[in-house]
């Protein structure tokens, strides 16, 4: 794996643990972050020995947003070169949203603007109770703009609209509320939390976890009409047939654990 900046990276136990990791700037993303996040998850999307993705942050808080200096160096780019920049960062939203594998994402202490992002186009949120969120946008003369398909599809129109326009923080307890979050615990219990979900995830088959991310990209939002019973119809066909499958139901008819189970 290439050696980083500011992420950190640490394979275990088949999990992909991504750590953003500039704690003195509370996490605050900038374009070596963005590059060395796309980086990490196109390398993990092209290997199948992985399970799931797990993002963090050091120290005090998971990120506090944007880097101001690095908003503020784009005002001397021209519009094409904030346009590509524009483009790095949507992207990266995009390769968390449509990972192959499951992304979880365990978030404490400060969580403003695109750092929410990440949360909402992640599968899993964990979020510690004293955690402060905030669409801190529009007081800066910005809008959520690349975050905001991901926002809206969580939360809905109507709150992302209040959270948006009044820009106020909001507590982890809330991102639950709010279905931001999948679960809010104190943030010593986030570890626990973590862990108790890896340790399921792993009796889980590795390419199912892969056919079920993908099914709930394809399913999501659509009409239940006959094509996507057609779609589900074909999906299942091909799964009930694939070795993995052979191999999970002889397990349990021969209760045993199936060979990747940990």
């Amino acid at each position: 794996m290439t050696d980083f900046k500011h992420i950190l990276f640490e394979k275990a136990d088949e999990i992909g643990f991504i750590s953003l990791n500039r704690p003195e700037y509370h996490n605050a993303m900038d374009a070596i972050m963005i590059s060395e996040l796309s980086s990490i998850l196109n390398e993990i999307h092209k290997d199948p020995s992985y399970r799931a993705i797990v993002i963090r942050g050091k120290g005090k808080s998971f990120s506090s947003g944007a880097d101001l200096n690095y908003m503020q160096s784009l005002i001397s780019s021209s519009k094409r070169e904030n346009l590509e920049d524009a483009v790095t960062l949507a992207g990266l939203f995009d390769l968390i949203y449509n990972c192959p594998l499951p992304v979880i994402s365990i978030a404490h202490g400060n969580v403003f603007g695109g750092a929410i992002g990440i949360l909402a186009a992640s599968d899993i949120v964990y979020c510690s109770d004293t955690a402060k969120l905030s669409f801190s946008e529009l007081k800066l003369g910005l809008i959520p703009s690349t975050i905001s398909p991901y926002i809206i599809q969580k939360i809905g129109e109507s709150k992302s609209a209040e959270l948006f326009f009044s820009c106020r923080s909001f507590s982890g307890t809330e991102a639950f509320d709010f279905g931001l979050a999948n679960k809010t615990v104190s943030e010593s219990e986030l570890d626990a939390t973590l862990n108790a979900f890896l340790n399921e995830l792993r009796m889980s088959a590795p390419g199912a976890l892969s056919k079920t991310k993908l099914l709930i990209r394809s399913v999501s939002g659509k009409e239940i009409d006959s094509e996507i019973r057609r779609f589900t119809s074909r999906v299942i066909a091909e799964v009930r047939i694939s070795d993995e499958a052979q191999e999970g139901m002889k397990a349990f008819l021969e209760k045993r654990k199936p060979n990747w189970s940990k």
